[in-house]
């Protein structure tokens, strides 16, 4: 596991470049943007990090990223698939944003466009556990932070634990099964479709518009 405490065995303090992304990364990288009181997200992508690793050994890591600088770099890194756990833009946001569930510690999503060459890590999946990430306007955006092509697997509304947590480990058995092939677009959009319904909510399945998709 990264996190601001120990990350690739350094101690990261308040200096912003002692936070160290793992570039190139493991084929799975969890990602939570959490604060430091909050159990939920870290909880969440640690356990599911645990997961894949005892599906697959070494095949996952985490990164804990509690401001916004340590979020963005955690984007970054190079890996197949990835698993976002963040507050989500919600349905009282103009535009698309992510955040650890405070006002002063947002991400807007328009910030990372004016970044030249700014591109998300992915390179065939990305699992949103953030509300309301699959909204056009949130996707739209989006698309010009990613590779094209890659499958991002987002919620229409609101997403809990409940409907994360089966979904992640479904798609997990399904890309992490005995003779499973490499993690690309065509098997995540494979692994999503078929652990959709363990979601029980309605999802956005497929490439970005603009970027892939019709």
């Amino acid at each position: 596991m990264n996190s601001v405490s120990a990350v690739n065995g350094s101690t990261a303090a308040s200096d912003p470049q002692a936070f160290v992304v793992p570039s190139p990364c493991t084929a799975i990288h969890m990602i939570a943007f959490a604060r430091r009181d909050e159990a939920r997200a870290r909880e969440f992508v640690e356990e599911m990090e645990q997961y894949a690793n005892q599906l697959r050994p070494g095949i996952a890591r985490t990164t804990i990223a509690t401001t916004r600088y340590e979020f963005s770099q955690a984007l970054r890194a190079v890996t197949a698939l990835m698993l976002v756990s963040v507050h989500g833009p919600g349905s009282e946001f103009s535009e698309p944003v992510l955040g650890d569930g405070t006002p002063d510690n947002r991400l807007y999503l328009r910030h990372l466009s004016q970044r030249p060459g700014f591109l998300l890590g992915a390179r065939a999946g990305i699992i949103w556990d953030a509300c309301y990430a699959g909204q056009l306007t949130f996707l739209r955006e989006l698309a010009s932070l990613s590779e094209p092509g890659v499958v991002h697997i987002a919620p229409l509304k609101e997403i809990k634990l409940e409907n994360s947590k089966p979904l992640t480990i479904e798609m997990l058995n399904a890309l992490l099964a005995p003779g499973s092939p490499t993690i690309t677009h065509t098997s995540v959009a494979a692994a999503a479709k078929a652990a959709a319904p363990s979601a029980g909510i309605k999802l956005w399945n497929g490439p970005l518009p603009g970027n892939g998709a019709s």
